[in-house]
């Protein structure tokens, strides 16, 4: 693994959250100032072809990365804007199941509230 990629796996890794490239490179070049963005885009795509790290195609906005790579889904909140993991174990299966198909890889994106906002507008709807 070169310098950049070990690099580029320590911000995925030691991020709270899931970045995008432009997020990544800022944070690289804090940490190696002379790094080129298209440096960080090709490591992305090595880094995301070798398993090492997961690319989350985003149709509105720039893709994100996950250094999560067990197999979850994704749910972004409506609210606040935070993008979170979330288990959807047997959600393959109930495709294959209710589809008669089977699936080699699919991307779900789960649009709505975060538990923290559905809280809050539980709270609110209480108080009506």
């Amino acid at each position: 693994m070169t310098e950049q990629q070990a690099m580029i796996v320590k911000i995925i890794g030691d991020a709270d959250r899931h970045l995008t490239a432009d997020e990544i490179f800022s944070c690289a070049r804090e940490v190696m100032p002379q790094i080129a963005i298209g440096t960080v885009y090709r490591t992305l795509k090595i880094l995301s072809d070798q398993g090492k790290i997961r690319r989350l195609p985003m149709a509105d906005s720039p893709d994100r990365y996950d250094k999560n790579m067990h197999p979850h889904d994704h749910m972004t909140c409506n609210e606040c804007g935070r993008f979170l993991d979330i288990d959807t174990e047997g959600v393959q299966r109930l495709i294959e199941d209710e589809a008669h198909i089977k699936v080699s890889q699919y991307e779900l994106l789960v649009h709505g509230l975060c538990p923290e906002c559905k809280r809050k507008h539980d709270t609110e709807d209480l108080h009506k």
